[in-house]
């Protein structure tokens, strides 16, 4: 298994190293053959025509769903909030007027310090 895995990896290398020596051969081959961009002649426009107007035969499906504008959402103002946490038993608490909650953790207990 390790020596079919060898093989396969000797390939793909042997095989990338020949794509990266054929792509570093065309730069000098392109420059023997006297190939330059510069030299080549501006080619001619393409022919174009002014388009005529029509209105489409079928209905506008997305006029019946329009953007109803920017959604209204804001930050909360900023503030602080004093929450008496129990030493033994569980309570929830809302944390003043800040968007937050306090509540016992619902998970397994952790170790104890």
């Amino acid at each position: 298994m390790i020596k079919r895995q060898a093989r396969w990896v000797r390939w793909i290398a042997v095989s990338s190293v020949a794509y990266l020596v054929a792509g570093l051969l065309g730069g000098p081959v392109a420059a023997a053959a006297e190939l330059s961009l510069a030299k080549l002649k501006n080619p001619d426009p393409v022919p174009v025509a002014s388009v005529k107007k029509h209105r489409i035969s079928r209905p506008d499906q997305t006029a019946a769903h329009l953007w109803k504008g920017t959604p209204r959402s804001s930050w909360p103002k900023p503030g602080t909030a004093t929450v008496t946490v129990p030493a033994h038993g569980s309570t929830k608490t809302k944390a003043g007027t800040l968007p937050l909650r306090v509540a016992p953790h619902q998970g397994k207990a952790g170790k104890k310090a």
